[in-house]
């Protein structure tokens, strides 16, 4: 490895490390307004249930979409928690857990929206099953948070991690491209 490799993989561990005690500026950033973020997922393997579709495979800026995805469970599920957390690159931008048979709301960081996690209907037995939620986005976002990672994993009331998922967003393309909006700048007097 080159002396320039070994010196930006160090900047940016030092970056990394001093990132969750800093404070995040977006009112100087270009935001993303209308239009509509576009994701891949894939189930990041557990033992007992399987991710086999996330549907839509998009989420429309300032508006509520139902999402559903359809999990395969190899043995039945009394109860258990889930846990999501979500990253721009190296930045953590939260953590949110819960019961899984428990319906909650949880506000995304930066007063992005929220997740509406409806609640599995416990006790869930072994076969295909449904995870519903309902995600709302603000209708304009900063254009850094635009393309984010959202890990989920699920565990059953002996801790055991049954089920895991990873989702990558982007910006639209084409006619459901965001609009940039360059950033408010302040008027000089």
């Amino acid at each position: 490895m080159s002396f320039r490799a070994i010196q930006g993989a160090l900047m940016l561990a030092l970056v990394a490390a001093e990132a969750p005690h800093k404070k995040i500026d977006l009112s100087k950033e270009p935001m993303l307004t209308g239009g509509a973020l576009g994701f891949t997922w894939k189930d990041c393997g557990s033992v007992g249930a399987t991710v086999t579709d996330l549907q839509p495979t998009s989420l429309t800026l300032g508006d509520t979409t139902a999402m559903s995805a359809s999990v395969t469970t190899d043995k039945d599920i009394s109860g258990g928690t889930w846990d999501i957390k979500v990253s721009a690159g190296f930045l953590s931008l939260g953590g949110y857990s819960g019961d899984v048979c428990e319906a909650k709301t949880i506000d995304i960081s930066y007063s992005m929206g929220s997740v509406d996690w409806k609640g599995l209907t416990c006790p869930v037995a072994a076969g295909p099953t449904k995870i519903d939620l309902d995600m709302s986005l603000s209708s304009s976002i900063p254009s850094s948070l635009a393309r984010v990672t959202i890990s989920m994993t699920v565990k059953d009331t002996q801790g055991n991690q049954v089920l895991c998922a990873e989702i990558h967003t982007f910006p639209g393309m084409g006619k459901d491209a965001p609009k940039t909006v360059p950033p408010q700048r302040e008027l000089l007097a």
